[in-house]
């Protein structure tokens, strides 16, 4: 019984050595993991702390039509994920990353679209959302965005938020963020936390982070995470890929770099590389219409930003199929749109500046070259009044 204790001894000594280790080698040499602090509301004046609100699951409700984000929360990002900066993101009572909203005074405009207007990696006054609203300052008649981004969400669901909750703010002007991939809902990974009294330790967060990957792809494998699986069947998104590697050069043209391109376009197939399908834009352009015959009953005008990957922005030859085809869906609808890939690659030309972390979250300097295009865009389409032209309606 003595040589049994000593082993147990023994061994949780060894690995409690082991630990410490991993723990040593991992400050030294990798950069600090993502630490997730979530807190809630019990009113949206009143903040509780960690302790109080009891809160140490995610930040994110799964629905039947789709994720939002919870109501009244306040979640700090040490070293987040995608930029390595530490944010705060903030929802109102009506699950969006914006401040409470007040009766208007000013024209208000919101914002649909997924990570890319969430932007839960920027601290809020950098997303290209908040900057459209700081850059009109002085420039155009007042506005006030409003920032109702999911991540990882589709087209279909931008539409079920703007009838759950976003007619209800009564907005001027409803802009849709469309990705690439809006066709159907992105995978994610749902994160595991460690418990309380490791939660500083960066080998408790990296094997919990690790133990996430694992879990996602096991359950993807059998079936049982639902919000996990994809919506289009896999043997239409084999159909997508066979007429990609058939038919690419009809899309974009011959040569050695649209070889390189079509094979990304295919890894991606069930991501952003969709939208070089017919299939992708079918499904999309129902949705955008469905869309625009509910604002134009409630006489709202509906405007769309088309942001590329970075694939397209960042490469040497032009490859734009989806531009060109969210452009003539956009033209039959009649609803303006702005192509934010010839404006992307023009400032790669001409800037070092860094655009993108990965293949299509921005940059704060990226964040605000959007926004000054996209203000421009609402100027130029007069879906918004410069300062001269508001003045002339007084």
């Amino acid at each position: 019984m003595k040589k049994v204790l000593l082993l147990f001894v023994g061994g949780m000594l060894c690995l409690f050595a082991t630990l410490v280790l991993y723990e040593i080698v991992l400050r030294l040499f990798f950069p600090p993991p993502q630490l997730v602090d979530i807190r809630k509301f019990s009113t949206p004046a009143v903040l509780l702390s960690a302790a109080e609100s009891k809160r140490t699951g995610s930040y994110v409700l799964e629905t039947e039509k789709g994720r939002r984000l919870r109501p009244n929360m306040r979640v700090e990002f040490s070293h987040n994920f995608t930029s390595g900066l530490d944010v705060t993101v903030e929802t109102n009572s009506l699950g969006y990353r914006n401040r409470e909203l007040v009766a208007k005074s000013a024209k208000r405009i919101l914002f649909l679209g997924d990570s890319i207007t969430l932007s839960e990696y920027l601290q809020d006054a950098d997303t290209f959302v908040r900057q459209v609203e700081t850059l009109s300052v002085g420039r155009t008649e007042p506005l006030e965005t409003v920032n109702a981004g999911i991540f990882g969400e589709s087209l279909q669901t931008y539409l079920t938020v703007l009838e759950e909750t976003g007619l209800s703010i009564e907005p001027d002007l409803v802009v849709v963020d469309l990705y690439l991939n809006d066709f159907q809902p992105s995978r994610y990974i749902k994160l595991f936390h460690p418990p309380e009294f490791l939660r500083e330790s960066w080998a408790a967060n990296y094997l919990f982070h690790i133990f996430s990957k694992k879990y996602a792809k096991l359950t993807r494998q059998s079936d049982q995470w639902r919000e996990n699986l994809q919506v289009i069947p896999e043997s239409e998104l084999q159909e997508w890929s066979h007429r990609v590697a058939c038919c690419f050069s009809e899309m974009e043209g011959d040569g050695e770099d649209s070889s390189e391109f079509k094979k990304l376009v295919i890894e991606h197939i069930e991501d952003w590389g969709g939208a070089w399908s017919e299939g992708a834009w079918n499904r999309m352009a129902k949705t955008l219409v469905e869309m625009k015959v509910k604002l134009d009953r409630t006489h709202v005008p509906m405007a769309i930003v088309l942001f590329p990957v970075s694939y397209q922005v960042e490469g040497e030859r032009l490859f734009d199929f989806p531009q060109r085809k969210a452009a003539a869906i956009a033209k039959k609808m009649g609803v303006p749109m702005l192509d934010m890939l010839p404006l992307l690659r023009e400032e790669k030309s001409r800037s070092r500046e860094r655009l993108f972390y990965d293949q299509c979250h921005h940059t704060p300097y990226a964040s605000r070259v959007i926004a000054k295009h996209i203000l421009g865009f609402f100027v130029e389409g007069n879906l918004v009044s410069s300062v001269r032209d508001a003045k002339n309606l007084k």
